[in-house]
């Protein structure tokens, strides 16, 4: 008798595994679709964020052979250009290679996004906030490219995932750790976030003495440590430790110091965010209502729920507050206010809207509220089904699926210039790697850093100047200058733009334009 009932017990457990096993599957299939539905029209543009390019550019970088600001460099911690040189090796030489990885990226973030609401809540709310962050995240500007925010939101969600649905173990703890830190060496403002959790996981639960904080705070820093001392041991071996610690730590501390102050990115923000709420016929307004309102709505339900709530539930809403202001500070403190830094808070103000919206998940006013949303979400993939409609119109004229100014002047320069000869790219600076070259400074990687004297002190010298760069540009004598008319980042810089007008005037002529860019080809 105790025999079969143990058997009982025991196929009850089997099954139960299995439908949670076919749960989870069946939510991966949905948030892959959806990830890949949302995001596959935007495959094709050669260029939405030309910081995707330099991206794309330090990867191959790294597949040349180079350690990250060694051969090219960028403002950016050395594990976001490792995963774009993964999936170029993985996927293939190809932009529609990076835009597909991005894709992914969204969807893994998605399903550890519905596993916190599944746990916190119940299922559909893991749904709503994963479908939310879905459409979030491929919406806001420069959304639709493959961007470090998109990126860093795997490990940072993942970790986020880990702490909620484990217990707070040091083995957790130290896998956090791992992940945390792999987040912040992809996108730096992140270390934030990083020491706001390690700081609470040291008194996350008792016993609270000194031994088990030292376990705590060692299994978290461990973690940490393993993966930033495994990424500065390939500098130290070949001799680069200067230029890691330069790269990665000085020259984003400079960055952050040389732009805006908290308040005036906070402002910045407000009045982006504003602008999305008050335009009620924009594409926007649905998806913001949702998410920042009703995120803003969701932190107060969180308050409420806290009384009735579970130690376990506290714990993993604790956890999720901490993830969305340690990121709101990562954010702020950034130094910049541009609208895609709003994508790293997607996925925790995806959880706490849901969970809003979760109040109104009954009897017929929980269908009322569904279908609000489904129709709100309809609404809000207007451009999408732009780009669709866009996409079989190429088709059916025998277009090519790729198009942009970059992949014009691809086969323009690939076929003018046979010898492969030096080029300067001013904009669309992707077209490197299209044609199989590379800029001609490594201030130049990305093509306004050579205006931005705060970083050419970090990557050239403390005498470095945009005029200094631009003629040290200038005197390899690049073949094809490739520019717009107007060249905005260099409109505070008069001697540098004088120098390089001058040069085009005396050795240059304008041979072609592409969609508003202008080529020239050296005289002689």
């Amino acid at each position: 008798m105790i025999f079969r009932q143990m058997l009982s017990a025991e196929q009850s457990l089997d099954k139960t595994k299995a439908s949670s096993f076919k749960q989870y599957l069946f939510v991966a299939i949905y948030l892959l679709l959806l990830s890949t539905t949302v995001r596959l029209p935007f495959f094709f543009p050669a260029v939405i964020n030309w910081d995707e390019s330099t991206f794309i550019l330090m990867g191959q970088s790294i597949l040349d052979g180079h350690l990250p600001y060694t051969n090219l460099w960028d403002n950016k911690p050395p594990l976001a250009f490792v995963f774009y040189a993964f999936f170029i090796a993985l996927l293939g030489k190809s932009i529609i290679s990076v835009r597909i990885a991005g894709t992914l990226c969204v969807a893994s973030v998605s399903f550890c996004t519905y596993l916190v609401g599944k746990t916190l809540w119940n299922s559909l709310v893991g749904i709503i906030s994963a479908t939310l962050f879905v459409v979030l995240a491929s919406l806001l500007p420069a959304g639709q490219a493959t961007m470090t925010e998109h990126v860093a939101l795997v490990p940072l969600v993942g970790a986020l995932s880990l702490l909620v649905t484990r217990k707070t173990t040091l083995s957790t703890l130290f896998f956090s750790g791992i992940l945390m830190a792999i987040a912040s060496l992809i996108r730096l403002n992140l270390a934030y976030v990083t020491i706001i959790i390690g700081l609470f996981a040291l008194f996350v639960k008792p016993p609270r003495s000194n031994n088990s904080i030292l376990q705590r705070g060692l299994a978290y820093a461990g973690g940490s440590g393993l993966v930033i001392l495994l990424t500065y041991l390939p500098y130290v071996v070949t001799g680069y430790q200067q230029v890691w610690f330069s790269s990665v730590i000085l020259a984003p501390l400079n960055y952050a110091n040389s732009q805006l102050s908290v308040l005036e990115v906070l402002a910045v923000y407000k009045q982006y965010i504003q602008k999305s709420l008050s335009d009620v016929r924009g594409t926007m307004f649905g998806i913001s209502l949702l998410v920042w309102i009703g995120g803003l709505m969701g932190i107060g339900s969180i308050f409420i729920q806290w009384f009735n709530a579970s130690r376990e539930k506290r714990l993993g809403l604790l956890w999720l507050c901490l993830f969305l202001f340690g990121t709101g500070i990562s954010v702020l403190k950034g130094g910049a206010a541009r609208s895609h830094y709003l994508i790293q808070l997607a996925p925790f103000i995806a959880l706490t809207g849901a969970a809003f919206l979760n109040t109104f998940l009954h009897g017929y006013v929980g269908w009322l509220t569904i279908s609000i949303i489904i129709f709100v979400l309809g609404v809000s993939v207007k451009p999408i089904i732009t780009k669709y409609q866009s996409l079989v119109s190429r088709l059916i004229t025998n277009q090519k699926l790729t198009y942009g100014s970059a992949y014009e002047i691809a086969a323009y320069l690939n076929q003018e210039n046979i010898l492969r000869e030096p080029i300067y790219m001013m904009s669309d600076h992707i077209v490197y790697w299209l044609v199989d070259q590379q800029p001609l400074t490594k201030s130049s990687t990305h093509p306004s850093n050579i205006t931005k004297d705060y970083l050419l002190k970090i990557v050239v010298g403390s005498e470095a100047s945009t005029e200094g760069e631009m003629r040290n540009i200038l005197t390899q004598k690049p073949k094809f200058i490739v520019r717009q008319e107007y060249i905005w980042y260099l409109k505070d810089k008069p001697q540098a733009k004088l120098l390089l007008e001058n040069t085009l005037n005396q050795n240059y002529e304008l041979i072609k334009q592409i969609r508003g860019k202008q080529i020239y080809r050296r005289l002689n």
